[in-house]
């Protein structure tokens, strides 16, 4: 029987209707439930004082959270523009997520804003990581699909000690920028270099993955020529911004290198949990054994393949550069730190599932 072309075209757009409807409800689905549990821990950042979300959004907050200016600015920007219709409808939101999550006063529309700003950058994130999967070209489609909302399911353990509004924008600028340096498109990573500068001035560190390609082939006329324009592209927003902040009110900063080596030489610190998803069913925090065993069997299956091999290197030289800072400036397992390794994190974790999974099979 002869089908109709007309009626082939049809099926096949709603076949992919169906799967690319099923996958945003997955996606929406994750997305907020992490966003839940970020504001339910951390309240918008209202639970530490320096960072309080009036002070940020306010440009009050000392530094370095007053270097952090791109979701203040596009929260600010924002409010500004809306119609009165708008500004009264957030108002309304704005008191229900006071009630649920104890907010503070005040900042009705500014509060609504970033929350739903926070929301866009997880669900963003998720697509980021599945055109990271894809542009990898590593396992199906349907693997590429699936991962990354099982590994954003898993973020909420990051949060042990403290979450802020710029934390899920990172996230998804840093997953973007390491897209484009899969791909080798060089104007869109450096874009998204400098409005990762923006939104945390210690993204500044991100062109240390440059190193991964070079260990790999030795090119130093390729590291030479993209230092020289990481510092000539990041440089400027980054001293800008300090400069802009020249005169803000200092909060002496506490070195937390002596707190932090204890922690990590308590023997309970590997072994510790949080009621991070239920209350009363801890999960395994930052350095518990278990997380380990995970993160090392992950990097030792990843070094055998050659195709993973630059994304560990970028992996590892993001966690070394920045080391320094969670050993001096976070507060104990504070792993949100490492936060731009996450999406090389995720590449390498979850194709070394998918290969272990594959070598399993009877």
């Amino acid at each position: 029987m002869h089908r109709s072309p007309f009626l082939s075209g049809w099926r096949r757009g709603l076949k992919r209707a169906f799967y690319w409807g099923a996958m945003g409800l997955v996606y929406f689905v994750v997305a907020s439930a992490v966003l839940d549990s970020f504001q339910d821990h951390w309240a918008m950042g209202d639970k530490w004082r320096k960072s309080r979300f009036n002070k940020v959004i306010h440009y009050k907050a000392p530094p370095p959270f007053a270097y952090r200016v791109l979701v203040p600015w596009l929260v600010n920007t924002t409010a500004e523009r809306l119609p009165p219709a708008a500004r009264a409808g957030l108002v309304a939101r704005a008191q229900r997520l006071r009630e649920r999550y104890e907010l503070r006063e005040e900042n009705d529309v500014e509060y609504a804003l970033a929350y739903y700003l926070i929301f866009l950058a997880l669900f963003g994130t998720q697509l980021v990581w599945r055109a990271n999967f894809a542009a990898l070209g590593l396992g199906s489609r349907l693997f590429w699909d699936f991962a990354p909302p099982v590994a954003m399911s898993l973020l909420p353990m990051t949060f042990m000690q403290g979450g802020f509004i710029y934390d899920a924008p990172e996230l998804f600028l840093t997953g973007l920028a390491l897209f484009f340096f899969l791909k080798r498109r060089w104007t869109g990573f450096y874009l998204t270099f400098v409005v990762a500068v923006l939104n945390k001035e210690s993204d500044i560190l991100l062109p240390v993955w440059f190193l991964a390609p070079f260990f790999l082939q030795r090119d130093w006329r390729s590291l030479l020529r993209h230092g020289a324009i990481s510092v000539a592209v990041g440089a400027p927003p980054f001293l800008a911004v300090k400069y802009l902040f020249r005169n803000a009110p200092v909060d002496p900063f506490k070195l937390l290198l002596g707190m932090n080596l204890d922690y990590l030489a308590t023997a309970s610190s590997y072994a510790s949990g949080f009621d991070v998803y239920a209350e009363a069913v801890p999960a395994p925090e930052g350095f518990h054994l278990f997380n380990l065993f995970l993160l090392g069997a992950v990097l030792v299956l990843a070094w055998r393949r050659p195709e993973l091999r630059e994304l560990w290197l970028i992996f590892a030289c993001t966690v070394i550069a920045f080391l320094p800072f969670f050993l001096l400036f976070g507060y104990r397992d504070e792993i949100r730190v490492f936060g731009p390794s996450f999406a090389a994190l995720v590449l390498l974790a979850g194709n070394c599932v998918r290969a272990a999974g594959l070598e399993d099979r009877p």
